[in-house]
């Protein structure tokens, strides 16, 4: 069985996001969502291979996976006996920027937000 192992952005990223949840919703339901991520990161143990593979989804590099969990996608490599946990992102953060760099908005949609025409007054 491989051994997972998280990188301090992923333990600091887990911390927030049960930090986040506790505020608004109570230290119950962060403790299911905490153990909810958790429990399908340690899923990995077990069938390594279920995140998508981030190469087959955008064609960047081939070795980062994804996974889904509680509106968060999980990002991890797979390195020889070991899972490494890189980080996690919200379900509405840009990681395709945060982690390559790589804007996930096309030039179309930028060229059209920017020809609105704002009521600054508003």
């Amino acid at each position: 069985m491989k051994k997972i192992v998280y990188s301090p952005d992923a333990i600091e990223k887990i911390q927030k996001i049960e930090r986040q949840v506790c505020a608004e919703y109570g230290d119950k339901t962060a403790q299911k969502v905490k153990k909810a991520i958790t429990a399908r990161i340690r899923s990995l143990q077990s069938l390594e291979e279920q995140g998508v593979s981030m190469y087959d989804l955008y064609g960047v590099t081939p070795d980062y996976r994804r996974l889904f969990v509680a509106h968060n996608y999980v990002f991890y490599l797979i390195e020889g006996e070991t899972i490494q946990i890189v980080n996690l992102y919200h379900e509405k953060e840009d990681f395709m920027y945060k982690l390559f760099g790589v804007s996930s908005v096309d030039e179309e949609a930028e060229a059209y937000w920017d020809d609105i025409d704002y009521d600054e007054s508003l």
